[in-house]
């Protein structure tokens, strides 16, 4: 038999998931004339990257030949593929985005990725490189890996504030402001009117009376958008302005002739019809009372509240027998307290003014002598207090 030698071709490879191609090889010397091969080359089994011994299996060149066979190496490579980040945003604070991506092309069936992307650390808003960190699909893939950006943007916040804005009336000087915003970041304040209200550390400082706005606002950070600013009414009321009058009836004090206009509340809602310089209660005067009156210049003044707590009862003061004879007697009949008609006074008057009788009493019934010439005269009873009441008297003979 000839001998020939049958080399298996070097460099021989395929891609991790492809056919195999065919293995070849050179022959040395050739055949003689029409002599041919019979047979194929075969490798050693497996499909995952690595090298593989190329054998010479059952290829023969019959036997008139005797064949030294020299063996080389397969080699299956990786596969390669493309892994490209999706680019994420997260709102700062809140919680992280899953880091996805998109591989082309697909893996083959069965196969699949471990590990994971990461980004750089980092959670202030910024812009965060998202890395292949431990991702793989294993030996037998080599991987493109195409970043992206991850992007924390600045969060939103909101002011909580929720306060009413009124002086006291002379037992404090001052409100501590307690907004607060849902950031944690501090709160600035801001008057519209410093002759009224004035802000120190954080503290609303009352300065004349009138009425102005309190501004609160947060302009954010790095992490932060600013806020919506909230805004509410300042009050400086002014006290001393409003008093009771009679049983019915409160007086706002305007000795200054600074006020023009009046709008009148009671336990905190405006009074329709209500806008004289005094108000007119339909019963006795029962409530919280207050004005707000409007100067010359337009400025608008609150006074302070006025607290007034009744049971009901008007205080009345008749005449009994009316008309009465000349030189009789008569009572005035009054449902007021014992301890408030202590050093009341009682005044006659005739139409001419001309006083005719002035005494003190302590009793709510009086006795009274009627004057000894006919006619109308004016009795009126004035409490200690200021109150009076007034009726008039007919005399007859």
């Amino acid at each position: 038999a000839k001998p020939i030698t049958v080399t298996a071709d070097a460099s021989q490879t395929k891609v991790y998931g492809t056919t195999d191609p065919s293995l070849t090889y050179s022959v040395s010397p050739s055949l003689v004339g029409t002599d041919v091969f019979t047979g194929t080359l075969s490798r050693v089994a497996g499909e995952n990257v690595g090298t593989y011994a190329i054998e010479q299996n059952n290829l023969s060149a019959g036997s008139n030949y005797t064949i030294t066979y020299v063996a080389k190496d397969f080699a299956i490579t990786a596969k390669p593929i493309n892994v490209t980040a999706a680019a994420k945003t997260k709102v700062y604070g809140t919680t992280e985005v899953p880091l996805t991506y998109i591989v082309t092309p697909s893996l083959l069936s069965g196969d699949s990725f471990t590990g994971a992307l990461n980004r750089a650390i980092g959670e202030n808003v910024g812009t965060y490189a998202i890395s292949q960190n431990t991702l793989s699909a294993g030996a037998n893939y080599v991987i493109n890996f195409v970043s992206a950006n991850y992007n924390i943007t600045k969060a939103n916040q909101e002011i909580t504030w929720n306060q009413t804005l009124v002086s006291d009336c002379g037992s404090s000087a001052s409100i501590a402001l307690t907004a607060t915003s849902t950031s944690g970041l501090g709160i600035s304040f801001s008057s519209s009117n410093s002759n009224v209200a004035t802000i120190v550390n954080n503290e609303l400082v009352f300065v004349n009376p009138g009425s102005a706005t309190i501004t609160a606002s947060q302009v954010g950070d790095n992490n932060f958008n600013a806020a919506p600013s909230i805004v509410l009414p300042v009050v400086n009321s002014q006290p001393n302005l409003i008093r009771k009058q009679f049983e019915d009836v409160i007086f706002f004090d305007n000795s200054s002739n600074q006020f023009v206009a009046y709008t009148w509340y009671k336990n905190g809602v405006v009074v329709a019809g209500q806008t004289a310089q005094y108000f007119k209660e339909t019963g006795v005067l029962n409530g919280t009372y207050y004005a707000v009156a409007t100067k010359k210049d337009g400025t608008l003044i609150s006074t302070c509240p006025l607290v007034i707590t009744s049971n009901g009862v008007v205080e009345t003061m008749n005449i009994a027998p009316n008309p009465v004879r000349s030189n009789s007697s008569y009572q005035l009949i009054t449902n007021i307290e014992s301890a408030k008609i202590q050093n009341a006074r009682v005044t006659v008057f005739n139409i001419l003014g001309s006083l005719m009788t002035d005494k003190v009493v302590n009793e709510s019934t009086i006795e009274m002598v009627a004057p000894s010439v006919d006619g109308i005269y004016i009795v009126k009873l004035t409490l200690s207090n200021g109150k009076m009441f007034t009726k008039n008297l007919l005399v007859r003979n």
